[in-house]
């Protein structure tokens, strides 16, 4: 099924959601061994903020826009053909924008019992192997900028995203700007063509890497945790998001005309391939992918140059960013 929802475009980030959900759930119903995750964790912004309540008034939303009667609204709810139900998407969405809630994995009290960042800074997850990784372009909306705007204008939009995510913490604000080349100096900005421009960087660190290097670091601490960052591509395929589920179904496209991206793709597949039999993606005649530990914080980086073991990834901007979240997660248990 996975196979085809991936031929057809539909779901190709659909099972990554359900494998790291499929963590959080408790233990006494847990049936995984292993989870892969794929550009997205728990931590999206703020999606995974939604509250046992929250998540029932999507579907209390729902329900009135396709007239739902009072008695048995759930019965009601599961007759109605999919056709009915996509149909009513757009309305639904609207609503939802309207009441600020958004449509994402929550906490529904049962699945997902407990604010998800939470339960893996305290280690409460499934202790399985992890691996977990994102796209060196990941999100391509995370660092849209004005088309239009000079360099200096797009310099002064990343400012006010940095002040708007940071504003809250002074000192962590301070540093934000500082690595971000906001204070009149390069800052820790990366040249790395894969990466993009500052705004891209930003957005992807926000949106996707920073959350993966956070969870990794959490999760490293009860089981053996394993990081990637894929980074290949043309320009006509730059590393997107999901753009590495061609390399680990092999499905390349005109790709396949670059001898160094088959191979690539043929490593790919057999390190997920070690993983799902074994939990460590490592085999004889591989790359050495290192195991991720706090210390050094190994990881490999996936690229058109092949497969390199490097360490801490992007260091100075998830250090700021995982402080941020764990004030945050404290400033929850406040009563």
């Amino acid at each position: 099924q996975l196979m085809a929802d991936y031929s057809s475009g539909d779901c190709r980030s659909a099972y990554n959601a359900l494998e790291v959900a499929a963590q959080l759930v408790p233990a006494e119903v847990r049936r995984i061994t292993k989870a892969i995750a794929e550009s997205g964790t728990p931590m999206i912004g703020d999606k995974r903020l939604q509250s046992p309540a929250q998540m029932q008034e999507l579907g209390v939303t729902l329900g009135l826009i396709l007239k739902a009667p009072e008695q048995d609204p759930v019965k009601y709810l599961r007759s109605l053909p999919v056709e009915q139900i996509v149909a009513a998407t757009p309305e639904f969405r609207k609503a939802v924008a309207e009441k600020h809630l958004i449509l994402d994995v929550g906490m529904d009290g049962y699945a997902v019992p407990d604010f998800p960042p939470e339960v893996y800074r305290s280690g409460q997850e499934a202790p399985v192997p992890l691996m977990i990784g994102s796209n060196g372009k990941d999100n391509p909306g995370a660092g849209r900028t004005d088309p239009n705007a000079t360099p200096a204008q797009q310099l002064a939009e990343v400012k006010t995203r940095v002040e708007t995510l940071y504003g809250k913490y002074p000192d962590l604000l301070e540093r934000a700007l500082a690595v971000y080349g906001l204070r009149g100096s390069s800052g820790e900005v990366s040249t790395y063509p894969p990466y993009g421009g500052p705004a891209r960087q930003f957005g992807v660190d926000l949106s996707m890497r920073c959350e993966a290097d956070t969870l990794a670091a959490w999760h490293s601490a009860i089981a053996p945790t394993y990081q990637y960052e894929f980074n290949a591509g043309t320009p006509d395929h730059p590393p997107v998001h999901s753009a590495e589920l061609d390399y680990v179904f092999g499905f390349l496209g005109d790709q396949a005309a670059a001898p160094n991206l088959v191979k690539l793709s043929e490593q790919i597949q057999a390190y997920w391939t070690n993983f799902a039999k074994s939990g460590d993606p490592n085999a004889a005649g591989l790359p050495s992918w290192p195991r991720y530990d706090s210390k050094s914080q190994g990881y490999v980086n996936l690229s058109n140059e092949g497969v390199q073991a490097e360490q801490a990834l992007r260091r100075a901007q998830c250090t700021i960013y995982t402080e941020k979240l764990t004030r945050d997660l404290n400033a929850r248990r406040q009563p």
